[in-house]
């Protein structure tokens, strides 16, 4: 799959000099990042809702959700979390990267999903992190199953009967009314 862009940062207003701190480490770190005013000539104009939504859904390979107490009080950042965590319902594992900022655990957040903290870790670490994340995910892509290797086929099955339509079976008996 090929994505625009490799990382976008979805972030409160308030928060925006931690995102752009970030953004500049990972582009330097050779990383394509979509941070809102880099781009406010291609969403000039544009359906705010539209334009976001299809970067966060469609456009970013992961997106960095920067989790503080002003991230939930933003309508545009539930908009794009909203976008995320779609991705992840159809399937999509690991697109959300939270990074907490504070103390600050959102309902939306399950406690069982692992996150950065920004607040008692260098930018240096999330950068580290997040490379090594990605040369995992192309080394996964890239590498063919192996003919050897189990494979998991796990799903709904139907037999052929149901697929062909042959499966009609005639009832004896008539169905009786359940009495309680």
């Amino acid at each position: 799959m090929s994505f625009r862009f490799d990382i976008a940062l979805s972030f409160a207003g308030t928060d925006r000099p931690t995102a752009e701190k970030l953004r500049d480490s990972l582009v330097g770190a050779q990383f394509t990042v979509f941070c809102d005013r880099d781009y406010e000539h291609e969403m000039l104009g544009q359906d705010g809702t539209l334009y976001l939504r299809r970067i966060y859904s469609q456009d970013s390979r992961y997106c960095v959700v920067f989790i503080s107490k002003h991230y939930d009080s933003r309508e545009w950042t539930q908009l794009e979390r909203e976008a995320i965590q779609a991705r992840e319902l159809k399937g999509e594992r690991g697109v959300l990267i939270p990074v907490k900022l504070d103390h600050h655990s959102p309902e939306w957040l399950p406690a069982t999903r692992i996150h950065f903290d920004l607040s008692s870790r260098p930018v240096a670490d999330l950068i580290r992190l997040l490379k090594a994340r990605r040369t995992l995910d192309n080394q996964a892509i890239s590498q063919p199953l192996s003919p050897s290797a189990p494979l998991n086929v796990a799903g709904i099955w139907r037999s052929v009967e149901v697929i062909s339509g042959s499966h009609q079976r005639k009832v004896t008996c008539p169905l009786q009314p359940l009495h309680r």
